[in-house]
């Protein structure tokens, strides 16, 4: 089960922390793989690393792209312990050149140095918090 936590195109759609967990709870129940697809809402544009995190479930897998070289082309997955990787079973089509990974490592570096995930969800919650007051 492939789930956007927020999608972008066609306007904003958050998927509610109700479905989220019912997902994950579906999927643990018939065996099947939640893949939380955070390639544009990823890499803490939502106040959490994984937007997912809002609902707080934990995907079997998290692909990744956008956020993770702030505009240079990376992609990458991130997969839970219980999947044993192989050489070869895994791939991206962006990673694994140099220069793309030194852009992935600076893009943590400059998050966590400069807060930016407390800073999205600081100006995410005041823009929300603004928007409410107009009428629809």
């Amino acid at each position: 089960m492939i789930i956007e936590g927020i999608q972008g195109v066609g306007g904003i759609n958050v998927a509610s922390a109700v479905f989220l967990q019912k997902i994950r709870s579906l999927c643990d129940q018939h065996n099947a793989v939640f893949i939380a697809d955070s390639v544009q809402c990823g890499y803490g544009r939502s106040g959490k690393f994984f937007s997912h995190d809002h609902a707080g479930v934990n995907a079997d897998i998290y692909t990744m792209a956008k956020g993770m070289g702030n505009g240079f082309p990376i992609g990458g997955i991130i997969i839970a312990p219980k999947f044993q990787p192989s050489y070869g079973m895994l791939g991206t089509t962006f990673g694994g050149n140099h220069l793309a990974c030194a852009a992935a490592l600076a893009v943590l570096e400059v998050i966590e140095k400069e807060n930016l995930i407390a800073n999205a969800e600081a100006v995410g919650n005041y823009l929300m918090e603004e928007l409410r007051k107009f009428p629809k």
